[in-house]
């Protein structure tokens, strides 16, 4: 509380308030990651941490893929940040209704991969409905056509964490997954911090730097 309105805006300045968020980064990433190195940022919400996944796959793409008219698949039970992220970037949503049950439907985000298509997004869980998708079907899908995928965990990645610790059944959600490239998971809900806090994980430090 004491340091959470301070400029960190020049960390070469504010030095305290860099290892701080440091700190903060890597205490979030032993949790989605056991043995790989991840890399990350401290925002000011999920909404934030959503906008800057969509803004480095954006600019990951134009610079490594040479994609000129960027796609993003995600399906209808998606964050509703993801949609203001993608339009004000002026990138293309690929919207995939959810089944009947309100799960996602995998065989659309399949169908729906183009040359365009540069980020498949995940929830753990979706926000309007509480259900955990089908992440490790969409991991190989990003593996098999070498997209980048990022995981909604803002409402439950801490406590999807904390199930897995004390050795609950969880499907597998986060970087353990070789084909999650980013993560998002928010410190003001069950991490308990003031709001807003986010944490923004990312596989490289490439795509950090996006």
């Amino acid at each position: 509380l004491k340091f959470m309105h301070e400029n960190a805006f020049d960390p070469q300045l504010f030095k305290s308030i860099l290892n701080m968020e440091n700190e903060v980064v890597q205490q979030t990433a032993s949790l989605f990651s056991r043995n790989t190195k991840l890399f990350g940022n401290l925002t000011s919400g999920g909404t934030e941490s959503i906008f800057l996944s969509i803004l480095s796959a954006r600019n990951w793409s134009f610079k490594y893929k040479r994609i000129k008219n960027p796609e993003v698949i995600l399906s209808s039970s998606a964050h509703p940040a993801f949609l203001k992220a993608i339009n004000f970037l002026k990138l293309k949503p690929v919207i995939i209704p959810t089944k009947a049950n309100f799960h996602l439907n995998v065989e659309g985000f399949k169908a729906s991969v183009n040359k365009n298509t540069i980020l498949l997004v995940a929830s753990a869980p979706a926000y309007p409905t509480g259900i955990i998708d089908p992440i490790s079907k969409l991991s190989n899908l990003s593996l098999e056509n070498n997209l980048l995928l990022h995981i909604d965990a803002c409402i439950g990645g801490f406590f999807l964490s904390y199930l897995k610790k004390i050795n609950y059944k969880i499907p597998l959600f986060d970087f353990e997954l070789k084909g999650v490239t980013s993560l998002s998971v928010d410190l003001h809900k069950y991490a308990y911090a003031p709001k807003g806090s986010s944490v923004l994980l990312y596989r490289n430090n490439e795509l950090r730097k996006e």
